[in-house]
C-alpha cells in the first residue's frame, strides 16, 4: 500500500516546485530583455546628406515607409522604405516648406507648412496635396496633433511652459497632450478638456535630453 506523504515532505514539494517556478519566470524574463534590447539597437536608414538640414516632422505608414520633409532639397516630401530606399514623393506648392506630419484615419498625411502659414494634406494614393486650412495669422504652424476623433482645430494659443518647443502629441486615451521643450531638455505635460479643447498645464515636466518629436508606440506583449 503506498505511504501517503508526510506534511513536512508536501511543504518540501511545494517549495521546490516554487523555486522552479521562480527560475523559470527569471529565465523567462531575461530572454524576453535580452530580445527586447536586441529589437531596439539603432541603426542608420538613410544615406548622409539625402535629407537636408532643415530634415523634421517624421511619421510612419502602415508599411513601415518614413515620410519625412525637405528629402534632397527645402519644399519637398521624402519617402524611405524599410529598406532604406528613398526618393522625392511630392514636391510641395511654391513657396511651402514642411514641418511636422501626421497621418489621419483616412491615410492621408497631414503638413504643417510653416513658411504660407497653412495645413496641407496629401493623398499618398494619389500625390495630390490640397490646402487644408490657411490662416496668414498663424505662427508658422510647426507641428500637427490630431485629436481622437479625427478633428483639426485651432483652439487657443498655449504657453509650452519651455524653451524652444517642438512636437507634441495627444496620449492615446486624448486627455493629455506632450511637448518637447528641446532647449529645455523636458517634456511637458497638459490636461485636455475634452469638452472645450482647452489645455491646462498639469505642472509636471519629464526630464528629457534635448527632446525634438514624441510618438506613442502600442508595445505587443510575447507572453
Amino acid at each position: 500500500m503506498p505511504r501517503t506523504p508526510s506534511l513536512r515532505q508536501l511543504t518540501r514539494q511545494a517549495a521546490r516546485f516554487a523555486l522552479a517556478n521562480i527560475f523559470a519566470t527569471l529565465f523567462a524574463t531575461a530572454a524576453i530583455a535580452d530580445a527586447a534590447e536586441t529589437l531596439w539597437v539603432a541603426t542608420p536608414l538613410t544615406q548622409p546628406g539625402e535629407f537636408t538640414d532643415g530634415i523634421e516632422g517624421p511619421a510612419c505608414d502602415p508599411q513601415g515607409n518614413v515620410f519625412a520633409v525637405n528629402y534632397r532639397k527645402q519644399g519637398t516630401i521624402g519617402r524611405v522604405t524599410p529598406e532604406g530606399q528613398g526618393e522625392v514623393f511630392v514636391e510641395l506648392p511654391k513657396g511651402s516648406i514642411g514641418n511636422g506630419i501626421r497621418f489621419n484615419a483616412a491615410g492621408n498625411f497631414l503638413v504643417a507648412d510653416y513658411t504660407a502659414h497653412q495645413i496641407l494634406e496629401v493623398n499618398p494614393a494619389t500625390r495630390k496635396v490640397n490646402v487644408l486650412a490657411h490662416n496668414p495669422a498663424m505662427n508658422q504652424p510647426n507641428d500637427i496633433a490630431i485629436a481622437d476623433d479625427g478633428t483639426l482645430t485651432h483652439v487657443a494659443d498655449e504657453w509650452t511652459r519651455g524653451n524652444y518647443p517642438r512636437s507634441f502629441n495627444f496620449d492615446p486615451t486624448g486627455n493629455f497632450l506632450y511637448c518637447c521643450n528641446q532647449r529645455g531638455d523636458n517634456v511637458a505635460t497638459f490636461k485636455v478638456d475634452r469638452e472645450t479643447g482647452m489645455l491646462a498645464f498639469t505642472g509636471q515636466y519629464t526630464p528629457v535630453g534635448n527632446p525634438s518629436i514624441i510618438v506613442f508606440l502600442e508595445l505587443n506583449r510575447t507572453d
